[in-house]
């Protein structure tokens, strides 16, 4: 169970990469988004929080096989906070790589609440619920854009 957890917790053993883990585990993101973003909504919902489930458990067993909090090698954080940065998104190049980046600011930044849940939540919880709401933020500015600048969808 460690090593299975430790497989999903640093996607594949690619948080090990130390150039940019998290950019890494969010272009990831990318990939599994691109694989259901087809589906209907209900299935990416449910999908996506099963994601989450799986992910905080995973993060969880291996912060502590690795003894350290919130080491760097857990992307899977990233990659689960993509997935509802795109939730009811329309697919577009424009769209994703906007995306990628609102994801990538909203994580980095810890706007409140993300750095309440990033330095009062522990264990798997507290790895991925900042990236939840860095995934609610980056979702949040994506609909007013793409509401603002309707040819972002093309």
């Amino acid at each position: 169970m460690n090593f299975l957890a430790k497989l999903i917790a640093t996607v594949f053993f690619l948080g090990y990469i130390p150039l940019a883990p998290g950019t890494i585990g969010t272009l990831v993101g990318i990939l599994v988004y691109l694989s259901i973003k087809n589906f209907n909504p209900l299935f990416y919902i449910l999908f996506t929080l099963l994601f989450f489930i799986v992910s905080t458990w995973a993060a969880h067993q291996t912060e502590r096989l690795l003894g350290e909090t919130d080491p760097s090698q857990i992307i899977i954080d990233e990659t689960a906070s993509f997935l509802v940065t795109m939730f009811l998104i329309p697919c577009s190049i424009k769209i994703i790589c906007a995306g990628f980046l609102l994801n990538r600011f909203f994580d980095i930044t810890k706007i409140y609440p993300a750095n309440l849940a990033d330095k009062k939540v522990k264990g798997g919880w507290g790895i991925m619920l900042d990236d939840l709401v860095a995934g609610i933020y980056s979702c949040l500015v994506l609909h007013l854009l793409i509401y603002l600048f309707p040819l972002l969808k093309t």
